[in-house]
């Protein structure tokens, strides 16, 4: 599995996971549940911070879940329709991808006009 961006500075998600002593295991792929039904998971991918941190996942209500890193206290919080690593990776191209706001300007036939990210 690529890498998932997190966020707009830059931060990613890796692609390994937790063998249960803190050394990485296997690569996570894109079917994969992020959080099966107990509803916390430790050490499920890698946090792109300084000191490379650990990324665990809880349920936080009953529609959202948080990502977190245990090491710099990075904090995503996403939809429960977010199962899979392949949804988290679609959620966040979405989420991070700049949105046309149309007008009545001539410019808005170019791709940059009015661009924003919410």
């Amino acid at each position: 599995m690529d890498s998932i961006q997190l966020s707009q500075y830059g931060e990613m998600l890796s692609e390994h996971v937790n063998d249960g002593d803190g050394h990485p295991s296997k690569p996570l792929n894109d079917d994969e549940l992020i959080l099966p039904e107990r509803g916390w998971r430790n050490s499920v991918a890698r946090h792109s911070c300084a000191r490379g941190g650990w990324i665990s996942v809880m349920e936080i209500s009953v529609t959202h879940l948080a990502l977190f890193c245990e090491t710099c206290n990075f904090r995503l919080v996403v939809p429960k329709t977010v199962k899979a690593w392949g949804d988290l990776r679609e959620h966040m191209r979405n989420e991070l991808m700049p949105r046309h706001v149309q007008c009545d300007c001539p410019n808005c036939a170019e791709e940059h006009c009015h661009s924003v990210s919410d």
